[in-house]
């Protein structure tokens, strides 16, 4: 059963799931189960952490 939300502000449950998931192949590969666990976990702290820890420089605001 697919369940549509209503607005963006509503918390996907895979979002709180990956709370308790460091690893980057896991969110990788999670990310290409379906549109909506990819929307939940591009937004997902981990990234900001991983781009902090590595030194990256941050993406873009407008890049996916």
């Amino acid at each position: 059963m697919k369940r549509e939300f209503e607005n963006d502000d509503e918390i996907h449950p895979i979002y709180l799931v990956f709370n308790y998931i460091f690893d980057p192949y896991i969110f990788q590969k999670s990310s290409l189960v379906c549109k909506t666990w990819k929307k939940a976990l591009d937004v997902h702290p981990f990234w900001r952490k991983v781009v902090e820890d590595c030194g990256l420089e941050s993406p873009r605001p407008n890049s996916r």
